[in-house]
């Protein structure tokens, strides 16, 4: 199983941007101590009648989430209601208490979701690849033996690492 974790807002702009394409997400709403996955819940878009709607649930029922897309501008009205369903539901949450979500990206149609692969040769990134075309890409090059650019890349990667901790980025 492949498991990423997502914040409310990040998986909200997704579905917001992919919303023609009906994007469905199967997805857990905690991480226990031993590493395992609980409280299974889905999350769908349905065209109905002259409107994109979001159906979600969890499963075993009792939890029903929905919300019509036909006046949104943007994604921030449906991330609001996405981060209320989620804390309705106990969901784990980032260090501002924001709420989370992890997705096993088998059960998701990834056609949508970003996932990338980075081929490493000889020590060095030789291409990155993503399923999505317009993406960006940073490198840190902490192997390098100049000072000034090994000063540049250690600073960088300080910052990476408190924007994980701040829940800001995600790695894998």
């Amino acid at each position: 199983m492949q498991v990423r974790t997502i914040s409310a807002q990040d998986i909200a702009g997704l579905i917001f941007r992919h919303i023609d394409e009906k994007p469905r997400i199967d997805f857990y709403l905690t991480r226990t101590e031993d590493g395992s996955f609980e409280g299974g819940c889905s999350l769908g878009v349905k065209r109905f009648a002259d409107s994109y709607i979001a159906v979600g649930n969890y499963y075993g029922g009792g939890a029903p989430f929905l919300h019509d897309f036909s006046l949104d501008d943007d994604e921030s009205l449906f991330a609001d209601t996405l981060k209320a369903w989620l804390q309705t539901l106990d969901s784990d949450c980032d260090d501002d208490g924001s709420p989370v979500i992890h997705i096993d990206l088998a059960d998701t149609s990834s056609d949508w979701f970003p996932v990338f692969t980075v081929v490493i040769r000889d020590g060095r990134v030789d291409n990155v690849y993503c399923t999505q075309q317009d993406f960006g890409v940073d490198i840190v090059d902490l192997d390098t033996t100049v000072t000034d650019e090994f000063d540049a890349a250690k600073k960088e990667a300080e910052t990476l690492e408190r924007d994980f901790y701040n829940g800001k980025i995600f790695k894998q």
